[in-house]
């Protein structure tokens, strides 16, 4: 985690850093931070819905109702 943190301050208005936290975070079993992460990429800009859709380091959050309500924000 302490990584993931610095990552943030070091880039935190950075989508594609956010949306690389995010991604080592749910590996790592941090699902929540994840999500948060997630959120913080999409308030920045990140708008590769396709990622967000095929990319397996975020299998195991794609079900949470905070993962597909980004989703539903994220141009078709």
């Amino acid at each position: 985690m302490v990584w993931a943190q610095r990552a943030r301050e070091l880039a935190a208005d950075d989508p594609s850093v956010l949306y690389n936290v995010a991604c080592t975070l749910v590996r790592a079993g941090y699902r929540d931070e994840a999500l948060d992460a997630l959120e913080q990429a999409v308030g920045a800009g990140f708008g590769q819905r396709t990622w967000f859709e095929h990319d397996s380091d975020l299998d195991d959050v794609r079900a949470a109702p905070r993962f597909q309500a980004l989703l539903e924000r994220l141009p078709r």
